[in-house]
């Protein structure tokens, strides 16, 4: 029996079922102790949010010129969000700007309006190029060149958003040079049923005179259009761009059709008709498909549109559900493209359009792979550039097929069905949806195509005629995630702590499921900046090296490699076709000496190659001077060497350290002259004797001001000012501490300056890097360090090289680790550290090798990074000026030589290990040091039906679930030549059951007895019945050791059958198992004496426990239906603790043990926190907070996988750190869990920030009209959206200071001072010795918010 009670929670009075002996009980204790524990408040705690990376599934790809008229841009629209990359002559992208403040917004659809311009290169009409690219999507009226510079682009984005906005946004770039959006909105019809709610269909006129906005059925709202003199006069009547006037629209009219509104677009008047709109929907309904045409003139009102006919025009049997609906350029014709049939319309205008089938001729052979029996299906087209005169005759268009074929068409009147020819361009390797698009590189390029790829990685392809498909870059895409896991870096260098104030640990990687069939795979998830490898050279000497120089070879269309040994030096020469070529020259005269170690080596600016070996100093006039420029040659006296050695390549100015035969350390200076071409070796001064052995030494400089900086195993920095004419002058000498103030020695120094700031970057024997604040002084000339900050960059020696093009920029390496430091400009020259993840970019992705049944592994996906040995960049001359990355830089990995372009943008970069089949399951075996993955694989077989004349059956397809194991540190597999059948691979792969057994889940489980302990895979799994209705499942147990080649021996050893589908497991003390048999909860223990199961206890559920761990005494289960319910295993029965009080669809929960805390997903896209105090006394948990995300969270995960040189531990009002969780579309989120003063302080920002229309465009109107004061009654307040206050990090800090002393607000009671007052008063609530508080409160919220990758 069950009674309901009013229980006060959080200051609330909630409604909770309470069992009547539980409250008979409950009163026979003592009545002091009861009120005490009914009195224990909750705690209060906040939870942040933040968007790691958006998903990488894109609807739809649009090239556009939102920018300005000399961008050339393409537009990914995600689901979310808008990004903007900008298409570069080398066919690459470069990101842009990404647009996500649609506050939670979905966006439905997207078109562009507007002008397009003409192609950047003239048409070449000697050489036959009067057949180019063109938009995708539209075709608009020509840019006239002597049309006056305008603020507005060419071109502006349309989208329509489920929130029943209409939205029109462009680009530009503010004085700062940053990119943003200018954007306005409009209210769609508003309709109380979803099937009548406008936004589903959008359609643009040809010349951007018009565009229509339709439901899903019975109506749809057309718009007039500005002309685009008009729009511009309007926005460019003020001093500055405001969102005010940018209002495209000038007549607004609401008609209605009956029935389902399949299609809708825009068809192409004649040419002679300029104010023709024509509009074309394709409506269904009582199960016939009709054809409604309305036409309007544009000089007219919205008033005139008329409907040609009464009721449509009927398609026939085979068009009633048209995938895609193709306007084309001639005679208002278009192309219903259908499941099995294709068919071009004309003369819609005469009341009747002519249907034409185009010719049945046969189809592109499908893409071998994949589960599915069906054909494919034409998913998308695309409009290639052509030229005016071609595009007035011909109509050419790219059909893509779902499994990456492209069909091109070319439409014309020459021909009886507008047909001339149908062939297949190309396939493109990777599925593809409704993102396709065709890119223009001008008239003299070929046709360039770009596919996002659907569960599988898309590409820019460049198409020639009767040639395959050339690849040119990749689009990544790690959707669906299905599951993910924290993987133990091995032998990182990274130590990061998992919480507030432990000891630093080790460091996790993420690994996600990705893709699907052919193209499934396991992806690592990092983030950073892309380096794209090029040459590589392998040898086994390069693990040997000491140090590598880049040199500038002006007599070559490349640039040189010197390679310093212990014993030798190498010079290779790598040329702009790729080749690689050795130095041939005599090396004992007229060149080099590779004969000893070299220390140092330079061009001067007067072209002067100078190179410093251990025992002697070589000039010579230049890098490939013959015999007739000799070298000049100093030699150290006998018994001295030099130890040290760095050049001024501006002063000719050569420093370095000589030892000499007594012991003694000498800083020495050389100056090299070139005067009328004839070449001067001369000392400067006196040496400076150093007190210790030199570490590292280098030439910087400050300001204008040359100084020599000598690291010595000391743990001191020497400064000197290094004078043309007099050498080094001591100016400092400086002690180098590491943590807890023990000495460290430096390896390696440099220095980084932005505008007036400059920074001394000390790289660390130990790991650490240390940066001060520098300053020059004249008069006397002194030196100033002030210590900024140490960046822990992992625990071997830290190299640092200065980037060669940009001094703000200077480049890190620590074992495997890579990375970019510097200043950054856009965002108020913040110092910021940032990995480089190195990928191959010679493959496009993986295949399978039909015969052996075997997957070839390719380097891209599943490139590892490994220790980095030496490093260098390429000189300037020889830098990529034309393309999306800022560099070269050389790279010696293990016994490898690699030449990688460093991207520009810091971005998500997955490395792909590709999988047999389907990822569903995956889990890391700490036993195997293995990632083990739950895969389905799919195979077909002949049909077991008769084939009749003219039908042939469809093939059976055979799906079965396997276990796959994969070493995430494994190098990569490549398989070449044309007989492969010789090569063996290690068997990782294991079948499941039977065909059609589902595993729905794995966990490693390791029973033991005594001093025994076993170790099992444990797989639980759904067995579908024929011919019932419900279905069984068993739990199987697996055995996995490693054989003698390599590979690994799996055996099934024991099984439990069940009467329902398990959907969980867990392990349970020594030798225990707890599982889910449909609604029912067990607890079985396993014998090993005996090896036999015995029954401990069971417990109904309400629902199917899809998720159970164990804490302790505790058993945690996630139920499909309701939510969270905590179990506690004591005296072999189990007994109900807490259940959550709301019945969500549950996905899964996280247990936060230190903070009493849980963590629950569901379906809703919301995270909760449910209190679980350690003497339960109530039955429900209170909930702490609940935030709501634009996903459901399929995963949390909690583990170190922040970067050294992100942590947060000794940031304050934090209670825990380093919580991830993954969406099924592969958006990553971060959570970061808040003390109450914390959270006060950025709820309040966020409470300002949401009537802000500078930082929420989008919502700034929708803004609740409450107090800007945090609530602290209702759950939902308790979360932070990092991604608002992010939006207000890109802008300046004055805008934090608008909003609290200017902006008004017509709800707060408060006068601006007390607004103000209470700001600071929440900011010295978590900040302490606070000068500026807005100042502070910016710095606090960009520590917070930094990724968490």
């Amino acid at each position: 029996m069950a009674l309901h009670t009013g229980v006060l929670v959080n200051g609330q009075w909630t409604t909770r079922p309470m069992d009547l002996y539980a409250i008979l009980a409950g009163n026979k204790g003592d009545p002091g102790k009861r009120m005490v524990s009914e009195r224990h408040p909750a705690p209060s705690m906040g939870i942040l949010t933040k968007t790691i990376s958006y998903s990488p599934v894109l609807k739809w790809i649009i090239p556009a010129r939102i920018r300005a008229a000399d961008k050339n841009d393409v537009i990914f629209i995600g689901e979310h969000f808008v990004q903007i990359k900008e298409l570069l002559p080398d066919g690459h992208l470069q990101d842009v700007v990404t647009k996500s403040d649609f506050g939670g917004a979905t966006i439905r659809s997207a078109r562009v309006f507007g002008n397009a311009r003409q192609p950047a290169d003239p048409v070449d009409v000697q050489q036959g190029a009067d057949v180019k690219r063109k938009d995708a999507n539209i075709e608009m009226d020509r840019l006239d060149d002597d049309e006056p510079a305008s603020r507005i682009p060419p071109q502006i984005l349309i989208l329509t958003l489920d929130t029943n906005r209409l939205v029109f946004l462009f680009a530009f770039n503010d004085r700062r040079g940053r990119v943003k959006f200018l954007s306005s909105h409009l209210a769609l019809p508003s309709q109380r049923s979803l099937l009548q709610r406008h936004g589903k269909h959008l359609a643009v006129d040809p010349k951007s005179r018009a565009f229509a906005v339709a439901a899903c059925q019975d109506s749809f709202s057309l718009y007039a259009l500005k002309p685009r003199s008009q729009l511009r006069d309007e926005m460019e009547s003020g001093d500055e761009l405001s969102p005010v006037r940018l209002k495209p629209v000038r007549g607004e009219r609401q008609l209605s059709v009956d029935g389902t509104i399949l299609k809708m677009e825009f068809l192409y008047p004649s040419p002679d008709d300029e104010d023709h709109v024509i509009l074309l929907l394709v409506v269904s309904n009582d199960q016939t498909t009709r054809l409604l045409c309305f036409e309007w003139d544009y000089t007219t009102s919205l008033r005139t549109v008329k409907q040609l006919g009464t009721n449509g025009q009927p398609v026939g049997q085979r068009e009633t559900l048209p995938i895609l609906l193709i306007p084309l350029t001639i005679a208002s014709a278009f192309i219903l493209v259908c499941e099995h049939v294709v068919t071009v319309y004309r003369d819609i205008l005469t009341g009747t359009a002519t249907p034409r089938p185009i010719g049945q001729n046969k189809e592109p052979e499908r893409d071998k792979g994949g589960s599915s029996r069906k054909t494919p299906l034409w998913t998308y087209w695309a409009r290639p550039v052509r030229t005016a005169d071609y595009s007035s005759r011909h109509d050419d268009l790219f059909l893509c097929r779902e499994d990456g074929i492209v069909k091109a068409l070319d439409i014309s009147e020459d021909s009886a069905v507008m047909l001339n020819a149908q062939v297949k361009a190309g396939a493109l390797g990777c599925n593809i949806d409704t993102a396709f698009a065709s890119l223009d590189l001008g008239l003299n390029h070929p046709d360039l195509l770009i596919a996002g790829g659907d569960m599988s990685v898309g590409g820019i392809f460049e198409f020639q005629s009767r040639s395959s498909p050339k690849f040119i870059e990749a689009v990544p895409n790690w959707a669906p995630t299905i599951d993910c896991v924290l993987v133990p870096s091995k032998g990182s260098s990274r130590h990061q702590s998992t919480m507030v104030n432990e000891e630093p640990g080790r460091s996790n990687r993420l690994f996600t499921c990705a893709g699907r069939d052919k193209f499934g795979a396991c992806a690592e998830i990092r983030y950073g900046i892309e380096g794209r490898m090029g040459w590589t050279l392998s040898s086994e000497e390069f693990p040997s090296i000491v140090d590598i120089w880049t040199l500038a070879d002006p007599s070559k269309d490349g640039f040189s490699l010197l390679l310093s040994f212990p014993l030798y030096s190498s010079l290779i020469h790598l040329s702009a076709d790729g080749s690689i070529l050795p130095d041939e020259s005599d090396h004992t005269e007229g060149g080099l000496d590779l004969r000893s170690k070299t220390l140092a080596v330079t061009i001067t600016a007067q072209g002067c190659c100078i190179q410093v070996t251990e025992g002697s100093i070589r000039v010579k006039r230049s890098l490939r001077a013959d015999m007739s420029h000799p070298n000049i040659l100093r030699e150290c006296p006998p018994g001295e060497k030099i130890v040290a050695a760095a050049v001024d390549s501006q002063l000719s100015l050569v420093v370095t350290v000589l030892r000499r035969g007594n012991g003694d350390v000498d800083l020495c200076a050389t100056r090299v002259s070139l005067i009328d071409g004839k070449i001067s070796i001369n000392e400067i001064e006196q040496p400076i004797r150093l007190t210790s052995e030199p570490t590292c030494l280098a030439v910087l400089r400050i300001g204008k001001t040359p100084f020599v900086f000598v690291g010595t195993i000391a743990a001191t920095l020497q400064i000197f000012r290094l004078d043309a004419h007099s050498g080094p002058v001591p100016i400092l000498e400086h002690t180098m501490n590491g943590a807890g103030d023990v000495p460290s020695v430096c390896h390696s120094v440099s220095c980084i300056s932005s505008s007036n700031n400059e920074l001394l970057l000390c790289g660390q024997r130990d790991g650490q890097m240390h940066i001060f604040s520098v300053a020059a002084h004249d008069e006397p000339v002194t030196v100033t360090l002030i210590h900024s900050s140490t960046q822990v960059m992992g625990t071997t020696s830290v190299k640092i090289f200065l980037d060669n093009i940009d001094s703000a920029i200077a480049y890190v390496t620590c074992d495997s680790d890579f990375c970019r430091i510097g200043y950054d400009e856009l965002q108020h020259r913040r110092f910021s550290v940032s990995n480089v993840w190195l990928t191959d970019a010679d493959d496009v992705s993986p295949y399978i090798l039909q015969k052996l049944r075997i997957r070839l592994i390719l380097a891209k996906p599943s490139y590892r990074q490994p220790p980095i040995l030496a490093s260098s960049q390429v000189p300037p001359s020889f830098q990529l000026t034309d393309s999306s990355y800022s560099g070269l830089v050389v790279l010696i990995l293990g016994a490898k030589l690699v030449v990688a372009a460093l991207d520009r943008t810091i971005k998500v970069v997955s490395r792909r290990i590709p999988v047999m089949g389907t990822p569903r399951r995956l889990m890391f075996s700490r036993h195997l040091n293995m990632l083990v993955t739950v895969i389905t694989t799919s195979e077909s077989k002949p049909s077991r039906q008769r084939s009749s004349p003219g039908i042939q059956p469809r093939p059976r397809v055979l799906l079965r679930d396997c276990i796959e194991f994969i070493d995430p540190d494994q190098p990569t597999i490549k398989i070449e030549g044309d007989e492969p059948q010789d090569l063996r691979l290690p068997k990782r792969i294991a079948p499941v059951g039977k065909v059609g057994e589902r595993v729905l889940g794995i966990i490693d489980w390791n029973p033991s007895e005594g001093d025994r302990t076993y170790h099992f895979l444990v797989v639980c799994t759904s067995i579908k019945q024929p011919g019932e209705l419900q279905d069984t499942g068993r739990i199987a147990f697996f055995n996995v050791r490693r054989n003698e080649q390599g590979g690994l021996d799996v055996a099934e050893k024991r099984q439990l059958s069940c009467a329902r589908p398990v959907y969980s497991v867990a392990s349970l003390g020594l030798s225990s198992i707890v599982y889910c048999s449909g609604a029912e909860l067990t607890v079985k223990f396993l014998d090993l004496t005996d090896k036999k199961w015995q029954t401990v206890c069971m417990y109904k559920l309400r629902s199917p426990g899809i998720q159970i761990t164990v804490n302790g005494a505790f058993i945690y289960v996630t139920t499909t239906s309701d939510s969270l319910e905590i179990l506690k295993f004591e005296y072999d029965t189990l007994t109900l603790q807490l259940s959550d009080s709301v019945a969500r669809d549950g996905l899964h929960h996280l247990i936060l043990p230190n903070l009493e805390l849980t963590l629950v997903s569901d379906k809703a896209c919301s995270v909760a926190g449910l209190w679980q105090p350690a003497t339960p006394f109530a039955a429900t948990p209170a909930t702490l907070f609940e935030a709501e995300l634009p996903g459901s969270m399929i995963r949390l995960r909690l583990g170190s996988i922040r970067p050294p040189w992100r942590s947060l531990s000794t940031l304050p009002g934090l209670l825990q750190d380093g919580i991830t969780g993954v969406s099924v579309d592969g958006a990553l989120y971060q959570f970061t869990l808040l003390t109450t003063a914390a959270w006060r302080l950025l709820r309040f920002i966020q409470n300002l920030c949401a009537r802000n229309p500078s930082v929420c465009p989008i919502t700034y109107h929708q803004s609740p009209l409450d107090h800007i004061e945090p609530n602290e009654t209702n759950p939902r307040s308790f979360h932070v959206d990092g991604n608002m206050l992010c939006r207000l990090l890109a802008l300046e800090s004055s805008e934090l200071q608008f909003m609290l002393d200017q902006m008004s607000s017509s709800t707060d009671a408060e006068e601006v001072r007390a607004r103000r007052e209470r700001f600071e008063e929440l900011v010295g609530g978590v900040l302490q010795d606070v000068h500026d508080p807005v100042e502070a409160a910016m710095n606090y919220m960009r520590c917070l918010l930094q990724p968490l990758l």
